[in-house]
């Protein structure tokens, strides 16, 4: 999804290719990443949304082009790529940044970890005083 929205208005290349690129390299860096990474991340929310989000960003440069049979840009495509590249990486550091700040304060007001006996009794439990399975 995030691949084809910042394209479909510049190029007319068939969507399923582009979803397809997006896709496989989805796949591929939700398998090597998180293979043997201690990363939780159960919804694959970077998978989707960073590599999809990264890609599209990157390959808008390429499909952007007049050569691909798009509108075109007014740069060649490897000028405009160091341009997608310049906002990707920098969307990267400031998401990072602030997602630092976000945690630091949330950690020192409320803390982010339960204690390991609550964690071992249970989540659902301890804080919401419900049962999530009968086992």
């Amino acid at each position: 999804m995030l691949l084809h929205q910042p394209l479909v208005t510049l190029v007319p290349l068939d969507p399923y290719l582009l979803v397809s690129l997006r896709d496989v390299s989805v796949i591929l860096q939700r398998n090597t990443l998180r293979g043997g990474s201690k990363i939780d991340d159960s919804l694959d929310v970077f998978p989707v949304h960073g590599v999809g989000g990264i890609l599209g960003t990157l390959l808008t440069a390429t499909f952007a082009a007049e050569s691909m049979g798009s509108l075109g840009i007014e740069k060649t495509i490897g000028a405009q790529f160091v341009v997608q590249l310049a906002g990707a990486l920098t969307t990267i550091v400031w998401c990072g940044v602030i997602t630092f700040i976000i945690l630091k304060v949330l950690d020192s007001v409320i803390g982010l970890r339960v204690d390991e006996e609550e964690e071992t009794e249970g989540l659902d439990l301890v804080l919401h005083d419900e049962c999530g399975y009968n086992l």
